[in-house]
């Protein structure tokens, strides 16, 4: 089976090639480090962590397919939720690389707390249209599942 039919007919092999890629691309960025702000923590994750976190996700999702495939109602929807779930992790995952051209970065010679707030705002810009876009995506499986499963169950 071809690389072209095997994603027509499975798409969800994308999570595994995305898996493998991910693995891989860590030799390009080389002692780059992703930095996370969570409430008062500061976190530096080696860049080659992050990416390997993010293949071990695809990959399990690749087994999660695997596993209920015979159950999915139909391909669109599978479609959809490979394609936005892989959607919101490349957007997430390069956002170090286009965040201070879409959101210019605050200039002060000070940080207050009224910037430290004003700064929180403008990146729920980002970050609350991908969550909504990820939870949408992940519905889109859950209802395929379960309509695929009800169907399947109906027919025997």
């Amino acid at each position: 089976m071809g690389l072209t039919n095997r994603l027509m007919n499975q798409p969800y092999f994308l999570f595994l090639l995305a898996g493998f890629f991910l693995v891989i691309a860590p030799v390009f960025k080389f002692g780059q480090t992703i930095d996370f702000h969570f409430h008062d923590t500061y976190f530096a994750v080696s860049v080659k962590y992050f990416f390997w976190a993010l293949s071990g996700f695809f990959v399990i999702m690749w087994g999660i397919y695997v596993l209920t495939d015979k159950f999915l109602w139909t391909k669109k929807l599978t479609w959809t939720h490979v394609l936005t779930t892989m959607f919101v992790f490349f957007i997430l995952s390069s956002i170090n690389l286009w965040h201070d051209k879409v959101l210019p970065p605050i200039k002060t010679d000070a940080i207050d707390f009224t910037i430290k707030i004003y700064e929180q705002k403008r990146e729920r810009i980002i970050v609350y249209p991908l969550m909504v876009i990820f939870v949408f995506g992940q519905a889109f499986y859950v209802v395929n599942l379960i309509v695929g499963f009800l169907k399947q169950r109906h027919h025997v």
